[in-house]
């Protein structure tokens, strides 16, 4: 991955403790940082996991999405399904009832 040149503003102890890491470990400063850094955001967690995962062949991730989107289209059809007494106050309202229980007609 491209590295990026940053400046960062520390305090005394924790650039001393940097320091001390490194001339323990034989690593340059910027990798103890580096390495902090991502132990602390996360970033060796997700990459331990993705390393562990076998990608799906694309195949089987096709199928499997598309029955997903149409288990999806199916729920929202579902719900998509008039209500009955909607769609009569829809119908009445047009005749000049009111469209909803508890609505009045405006005069």
């Amino acid at each position: 991955m491209p590295k990026i040149r940053t400046t960062v503003t520390l305090d005394e102890d924790v650039f001393r403790a940097v320091r001390i890491k490194a001339a323990k470990t034989g690593k340059l400063d910027s990798q103890v940082i580096e390495e902090s850094l991502r132990r602390d955001l996360g970033l060796d967690a997700l990459d331990e996991i993705r390393a562990q995962v076998t990608p799906a062949p694309e195949e089987k991730g096709m199928k499997l999405a598309t029955s997903e989107l149409a288990a999806l289209r199916k729920e929202r059809h579902a719900e998509a399904v008039l209500d009955p007494n909607v769609l009569a106050w829809a119908l009445i309202s047009r005749t000049g009832a009111p469209a909803r229980p508890g609505a009045h007609p405006q005069a």
